[in-house]
């Protein structure tokens, strides 16, 4: 059975919330099915709330809706390539839509948004922007996504030392967002899962304050309970703002069960959390 919690904070200077997340879960034929989605909206920007919360509920609608018929076209296992194919269209449509309504409403809008998916033993990986995917099991903690960042890609051409990006007046500046042009280029992830994989995708207010060494005392401790789950995203986000953090934080995990083949009908629970 899989585990999955989730909770937002505003943060203590913004006047509201500019990131979105969900939560989704369904038994399928190749047993169960998992999404989390973080979106953050971008501050430079007008309406990121409203950008960050489409995106995400984009997404629940997908689970829902195209997911169970996308998964009944699959032969005799999971095929991960087939949710990557669907959401670099789903992603591109998004973007569309939201740069076509920034156009007729005379003002730009985006979002970063990172979401990830796992089903069979497999997980799959869309990214855009500087929200985080984290891999915390007994071997430690692992980001699987690269921040579509400029101080990132100074860091990748040996500009910058990571220390320095860490601090860098420019760190924030992002090279992409859902919504904020005409055309967009996702990253995307496709791995096996072990068995006691924890996924965990933050928005840049909840990992920025953060070390990994703080993501694996938070969260690693093996396959835990719902509960016990949603009290780490809120102990995270509290050391974070004990920190110094400003910023809108979130966080969503999952884990437990994603290797698991239960055969039923496709029923999905979902739960959308805070922001937008």
């Amino acid at each position: 059975m899989a585990h999955f919690a989730a909770h937002s904070n505003k943060g203590p200077l913004r006047e509201t919330n500019q990131d979105a997340c969900c939560v989704e879960v369904a038994q399928t034929r190749f047993g169960e099915v998992v999404m989390a989605v973080v979106c953050d909206g971008v501050g430079g920007l007008s309406q990121g709330e409203l950008a960050s919360s489409c995106v995400a509920r984009r997404f629940a609608r997908w689970f829902e809706r195209d997911l169970p018929p996308l998964i009944d076209g699959m032969r005799s296992s999971f095929e991960p390539k087939a949710v990557e194919d669907a959401w670099k269209a789903l992603l591109g449509s998004i973007n569309r839509a939201l740069y076509a309504y920034g156009v007729r409403s005379g003002g730009l809008l985006g979002t970063t948004v990172t979401a990830a998916l796992s089903c069979d033993g497999d997980y799959v990986v869309g990214h855009v922007g500087d929200c985080r995917l984290y891999r915390v099991n007994d071997r430690g903690v692992r980001q699987i996504t690269t921040d579509q960042t400029l101080v990132a890609r100074q860091v990748a051409n040996g500009i910058l030392t990571p220390g320095e990006a860490r601090t860098h007046p420019r760190r924030n500046v992002i090279l992409q967002a859902v919504g904020a042009s005409p055309s967009l280029y996702p990253l995307f992830y496709r791995g096996r899962c072990d068995a006691n994989d924890l996924f965990v995708l933050c928005s840049d207010g909840a990992y920025r304050k953060a070390k990994e060494s703080d993501l694996g005392s938070v969260f690693g401790n093996g396959t835990q309970s719902s509960s016990k789950l949603g009290r780490a995203c809120r102990a995270l986000i509290a050391r974070d703002l004990s920190r110094g953090e400003t910023d809108n934080l979130t966080v969503a995990c999952f884990g437990g069960g994603l290797l698991s083949h239960e055969r039923s009908t496709t029923q999905s629970t979902h739960t959308i959390v805070a922001g937008g």
